[in-house]
């Protein structure tokens, strides 16, 4: 696959969100963390939670290098969402019942120093724009939201999914905007971040790493050249996990162990722009590592690799991408925005499921949900309009005015995904999704197969309503759509009843319960007795908050 080759003023405040993530990342192996660790996978312990917070913002960066803005802005907002219940818990925040969550946000950034972070105009390696973030945490968090449901920065979007990142439309004022309110959510967690690591470093015994951290720029200003390209590819077969990317890989996280060891690999020490990208290589290699890992894991299991099936779901998924954003192309309006949204959103979705991120699935919400509105559109326009208008609409809204309400158990379970808040629960709602494969179609692993299955699926309802909207402008390039489209060749009328006993299942499933049960640490269990007992009479406060410039940690 190719890639165009972006280099604009978006990748420059990215990169310097991204830039002290080189040194957390550094500080974290030097404090015991994994070298290995699949970058979407938490881990259990403490530190490891941090490593994937700091794996979090990388990952974020590399879906805004491929100008997939959408998926940046999701993995971003979940780990906003993450980091400040962390804030909450150490400053004795509460969330009060019915508080909004863009206030609740405001409300426990408001404890913590109240600095902006800026690029310097002029640097030893050149001169870069000055950015100062303008919005509030709250504000990041809520216009996060907007832009992925798709009421804000639509231009930015269609750019990816429609124009396939056109170069020349890097510069436009929209997309210029998405890549610089990702960049603010980028450094707030990485605020947070630095205050974790460095209150981890001190309870190790290394006061001295705490004083480094902390002393690190709020952000590094290093250019606005991407990574090379090929260690960005999904991990499939045929591209990310080809051979010469793999021994590209094994070659960079060579260069960052010595590099760990005190060792100068080049003989000199590495530019800022250079050692950020090495960091960021490295955490591409564990990707790649772990992706190898599970293949070889998977072929003692079963005997056997089918890559060739593998291949047919990724030619399956980028056909319903590019269908709805063909169909986008030649619409306007909602129809056009939401279309437009989907595609982009299932091409994440599906770059985040090969690497066993569940955070695919808060994709696949946004898929659900635009399908919904552009189905909502295109038969009943005037409902779409009272609900377009009107702010209180939710994604069930939609659904139940598109006719699709036998999918609430799947929107529930997608929607507890699309957020990472101290009384979610992930685990419960992988299980839910397990259990919405019907029971004649399970394989006896199905408890692991969810989530692909759940791709599956929002791939065909997606490419079903393109095709849909196609023939309102052709019938016959609607029906040769459908027939490349196999799953829903309207010749073939069992994978019509296929689809249709998949709804009618998953109909049955619409009071099934999110069993909460992943969430244990010491900000659930206070979540819970808030619910039970309600408000403390006395908040707790501890003795030193957590980025306190003048008391320390």
């Amino acid at each position: 696959m190719t890639l165009p080759r972006l280099d604009s003023a978006g990748f420059v405040v990215i990169r310097a969100a991204l830039g002290p993530t080189i040194h957390l990342r550094i500080a974290i192996r030097m404090l015991g963390g994994s070298a290995e660790r699949m970058p979407a996978h938490g881990g259990g312990s403490w530190l490891e939670q941090i490593a994937w917070g700091v794996d979090s913002v990388m990952a974020t960066a590399r879906l805004a290098y491929v100008g997939q803005l959408l998926g940046a802005g999701m993995v971003i907002r979940q780990q906003l969402e993450r980091w400040t219940e962390n804030l909450a818990y150490n400053s004795g925040t509460f969330h009060r019942p019915g508080e909004d969550r863009a206030d609740f946000i405001e409300r426990v950034w408001s404890v913590a120093p109240k600095q902006s972070w800026r690029m310097p105009a002029e640097t030893p390696n050149g001169r870069y724009p000055a950015f100062v973030s303008t919005r509030s945490p709250g504000r990041v968090f809520s216009d996060l939201s907007e832009f992925l449901h798709g009421r804000l920065y639509r231009e930015a979007v269609a750019w990816d999914a429609v124009e396939l990142l056109a170069p020349g439309r890097m510069g436009d004022s929209e997309v210029r905007s998405a890549y610089r309110l990702i960049a603010e959510g980028m450094a707030l967690v990485v605020e947070r971040l630095r205050a974790c690591v460095g209150t981890y470093a001190v309870e190790s015994g290394r006061a001295e790493m705490e004083s480094m951290v902390w002393q690190l720029p709020n952000a590094t200003p290093a250019g606005s050249k991407p990574p090379p390209s090929q260690m960005l590819y999904p991990l499939t077969p045929q591209t990310g996990l080809n051979p010469v990317v793999v021994a590209d890989s094994l070659a960079v996280h060579s260069v960052f162990e010595r590099i760990l060891k005190g060792e100068r690999p080049a003989g000199r020490v590495y530019r800022d722009d250079e050692m950020l990208d090495i960091c960021f290589l490295e955490f591409r290699a564990r990707a790649i590592a772990g992706a190898l890992r599970a293949f070889s894991q998977e072929k003692e299991k079963v005997g056997r690799l089918d890559f060739d099936y593998l291949l047919f779901r990724e030619n399956h998924y980028i056909l319903s991408s590019e269908i709805a954003a063909l169909a986008s192309r030649w619409e306007q309006g909602e129809i056009a925005d939401g279309l437009a949204i989907s595609a982009s959103a299932l091409r994440s979705g599906f770059w985040l499921w090969l690497e066993d991120d569940d955070r695919a699935m808060s994709m696949l919400r946004t898929v659900l949900e635009q399908v919904a509105r552009v189905r909502t559109w295109r038969t009943k326009p005037e409902k779409a309009r009272r609900l377009e208008a009107s702010p209180a609409t939710m994604p069930r809204d939609w659904l139940e005015a598109a006719g699709l309400r036998r999918l609430a158990a799947l929107n529930r379970a997608l929607g507890e995904m699309a957020h990472l808040r101290a009384d979610g629960s992930w685990s419960g709602a992988r299980d839910l999704l397990a259990e919405l494969q019907h029971p004649e179609s399970r394989i006896e692993d199905y408890l692991h197969t969810g989530r692909g299955h759940a791709l599956s699926w929002m791939s065909l309802i997606l490419a079903k309503e393109a095709v849909a909207v196609i023939g309102r402008h052709s019938a016959v390039l609607a029906r040769s759509m459908g027939e490349i489209v196999s799953w829903f060749d309207v010749d073939e009328p069992g994978r019509d009843r296929e689809y249709q006993r998949f709804l009618d299942f998953a109909w049955t499933l619409r009071r099934a319960d999110i069993i909460k049960k992943d969430r244990s640490g010491p900000a659930f269990r206070r979540a819970q007795l808030r619910k039970l007992f309600g408000e403390p009479p006395v908040p707790f406060r501890p003795a030193v908050l957590i980025g306190d410039p003048e008391v320390g940690m």
